[in-house]
């Protein structure tokens, strides 16, 4: 499950998605350091090119909310997206 969430606030829903937060809280403990997360996400498909930096930016916001990495969560817009798709850079809007 912290592969389909993490994967899909990278892509598709962004870090600010209420339900994802939720869901987030109920399925992940609150005490699981991203090295730990990290091993887990790549049993399953994890390219560390593409995803190591927005999947720790996407692990700080839904586990410490945002703190961590640095980000006003009072903004709506703490989404990701892929700029220069390839270039392994992205931004956090």
């Amino acid at each position: 499950m912290i592969w389909v969430l993490t994967v899909g606030a990278i892509s598709v829903f962004g870090a600010a998605a209420q339900w994802l937060r939720e869901r987030w809280r109920a399925e992940v403990p609150s005490e699981m350091a991203w090295d730990e997360a990290r091993q887990r996400l790549k049993k399953i498909l994890w390219i560390d090119a593409i995803h190591d930096q927005p999947g720790e930016q996407v692990f700080k916001i839904l586990n410490f909310g945002g703190e961590a990495a640095g980000i006003n969560q009072g903004s709506s817009t703490a989404q990701f997206w892929a700029s220069s798709w390839g270039g392994s850079r992205y931004e956090l809007l």
